[in-house]
């Protein structure tokens, strides 16, 4: 009869949409990550930025010295110059 034909129509529909749905979570599993592993990056992640903070300081730290000899060797070129200019 119609009936069954169309309740045998949905039967295939749904196992269809049944199948599909399980091949979707099978790619899911296999891309998903769990608390753990996020724990594990945030972990790794913290110390990477700690260490790149402790990176910076020091070279800011060296780049403070270098200005400093930088402006000591400006004032002794103009101390020169100013000396070989007088002296001609």
């Amino acid at each position: 009869s119609m009936r069954y034909l169309q309740m045998e129509r949905k039967l295939h529909r749904s196992i269809g949409i049944i199948h599909e749905i399980k091949r979707k979570q099978r790619c899911l599993n296999g891309s998903t990550i769990g608390l753990p592993e996020i724990q594990i990056i945030e972990r790794s992640t913290n110390m990477n930025t700690e260490e790149t903070i402790r990176k910076m300081a020091t070279l800011e730290s060296k780049m403070d010295e270098i200005e400093g000899q930088l402006v000591n060797l400006d004032y002794g070129l103009n101390g020169t110059q100013n000396v070989l200019y007088f002296s001609l």
